[in-house]
């Protein structure tokens, strides 16, 4: 099959054939009305057999189909010719030349239009009547029908080398545009944890109203002290299933950070203090009650401390919501750790265990 362009070349070409077919009847019909009307049926049948070899050997890919093809479509063109001696005839020489540049590889193309112009030397000829002038006209066409087989294969060259640079261009457009994802999804996300990073909270944070949102922070509890018991291989496994943890806690729309070392944040697009305290209940038993399992030790544990701050129409700046569950994070820590610091400066130390069924 051909390329879809050259595809709609071919068939230019063949409706440029069949328009030239029509007019070469035309003035025959003219000219000589009588003669005409006896073949007609015959030139009707030509135009048939012409179309159909064009329009099948456009999809044809067979040696012997497109050899009988050719020759036949030569045939066509020598009976229209030899009854229709005239300009429009031989426009019907020009195209074919054109048609075969575009159909077949250089070699037999140029082999083709060298037959073809064969063909038409020997039907002008016939026809001459010996007179100097004709036969000079008859050999400047048929190096005509053989240039415009040339030139059209060099068009067609050209816009081949076109499109492959220019493909060329596109595909590096494309793998720049993917390292360019690539690198900005590195740049927003923690290698580690596979959570948004440090630099894409505060983006997010900045872009957000701080009266429709909340945060929570949260962090670690003695996270140096495991590090240094177990490893910091050991440690990573565990910051990793953390992230884990957090995304089965929270809903979808939650966004989820790592903001530190062992520090995490979450912005929810939430004021209800009910159901900000139950996803920070939600968040902080999960983790304690996750087995982390990590080389010989089967059954590790470790605790979170969070704060939280909820926006309300007071509060003017995410850095102002921040400092607000910044320092309920820091008076969780103070206080004993393993709880949850609200931002009044108090202690969830209340009965919470209605709230897990919130949100």
């Amino acid at each position: 099959m051909f390329e879809e362009k050259t595809y709609r070349k071919v068939r230019i070409v063949f409706v440029a054939n069949v328009i030239t077919l029509a007019f070469c009847l035309a003035l025959v019909l003219t000219k000589a009305p009588d003669e005409s009307n006896d073949q007609l049926s015959l030139y009707g049948m030509a135009m048939v057999i012409y179309g159909i070899l064009i329009a099948f050997s456009i999809d044809r890919r067979s040696i012997y189909y497109e050899i009988l093809s050719f020759i036949a479509t030569n045939a066509v063109l020598g009976y229209l010719y030899w009854h229709t001696p005239d300009s429009m005839a031989t426009i019907l020489f020009y195209f074919y030349a054109v048609q075969i540049a575009l159909q077949y590889n250089p070699r037999y193309s140029l082999i083709g239009s060298m037959l073809i112009s064969c063909i038409y030397i020997a039907v002008s000829l016939s026809q001459a009547e010996g007179i100097v002038e004709n036969r000079l006209s008859i050999y400047m066409h048929s190096l005509l029908i053989i240039n415009m087989n040339v030139l059209v294969q060099h068009l067609s060259q050209l816009e081949g080398r076109a499109l492959s640079q220019s493909e060329k261009v596109n595909q590096l457009l494309n793998q720049m545009e993917s390292s360019y994802k690539m690198v900005s999804s590195l740049a927003e996300k923690d290698e580690l944890t596979n959570l948004y990073n440090y630099r894409s909270f505060r983006q997010r944070l900045n872009e957000m109203q701080p009266s429709n949102i909340a945060i929570l922070l949260l962090d670690v509890d003695y996270f140096k002290v495991f590090n240094d018991s177990y490893g910091h291989l050991c440690g990573d496994a565990v910051l990793r299933d953390i992230a884990i943890v957090l995304k089965n806690s929270l809903r979808e729309r939650d966004m989820i950070f790592r903001y530190g070392g062992e520090e995490f944040a979450v912005i929810l697009q939430c004021n209800n203090e009910q159901e900000i305290q139950a996803a920070a209940l939600r968040i902080s038993n999960n983790i304690e009650q996750h087995a982390f399992h990590f080389g010989d030790e089967t059954e590790l544990h470790v605790t979170v401390s969070i704060g939280y701050g909820i926006g309300d129409e007071k509060i003017k700046t995410a850095e102002e919501l921040f400092k607000i569950a910044d320092d309920a994070l820091y008076n969780a820590k103070d206080s004993g750790r393993n709880l949850i610091g609200c931002p009044n400066g108090e202690i969830c130390t209340s009965d919470l265990s209605s709230l897990l069924k919130v949100m």
